[in-house]
């Protein structure tokens, strides 16, 4: 996985902007975003002067900026970038591959819709094994499959322990017990299942 830091300095009131990539667990700069900048700036035919006029610095100072073997292109101030943005008509935080907030909104949405289905899975897988494990405490499992090897349809036994199985959860039903905490009514049950 990959993605993009970029971290603002304030240090004696300049701002800067060092762009960073994280990949395979080590940082480098990231030289594409000057070339993004002179790519842009070349297909909407906008000259260097003309950048170098918005931001107030001559076209060689602007240069070098585009120049990725230069170490000053490295860091640009915040200024820098705002205004670079600005002369090549794109907004900072997609010249600079920053999230926006609105993007930022939808993925927390997301996130909380996800966090919802999967608790509620969770709650489903929980109930599936709370029923899988009272299938097993009782007798119901053993008798269909004894059923089914004297090749006798096993639909009576399975009734009649659904009937039985019934019974028991109408006499459960008034109970106080915690809905949260299945296991105490598993421990009500399973002494009952016994005498079914």
């Amino acid at each position: 996985m990959e993605f993009i830091v970029i971290c603002c300095l304030v240090c004696n009131q300049l701002s800067t902007i060092f762009i960073i990539k994280y990949s395979k667990k080590q940082y480098i700069c990231i030289m594409d975003i000057f070339k993004k900048i002179k790519r842009i700036r070349t297909e909407k035919k906008i000259s260097q002067q003309d950048v170098a006029d918005i931001l107030g610095i001559t076209q060689a100072a602007y240069a070098k900026i585009e120049n990725p073997n230069n170490p000053e292109s490295r860091k640009i101030s915040i200024e820098y970038g705002k205004g670079i943005a600005r002369a090549l008509g794109v907004s900072f935080n997609e010249l600079f591959e920053i999230e926006s907030p609105a993007n930022i909104e939808e993925m927390q949405v997301e996130i909380k819709r996800l966090k919802t289905e999967i608790s509620s899975l969770k709650e489903q897988l929980s109930d599936k094994k709370m029923i899988i494990e009272f299938l097993s405490s009782s007798d119901i499992l053993v008798e269909v499959a004894a059923a089914l090897r004297r090749k006798e349809n096993p639909e009576r036994i399975v009734k009649r322990d659904f009937n039985d199985v019934e019974g028991l959860l109408k006499e459960v039903e008034g109970l106080p017990y915690d809905p949260g905490n299945k296991e105490s009514l598993i421990n009500y049950i399973r002494p009952r299942l016994k005498r079914i």
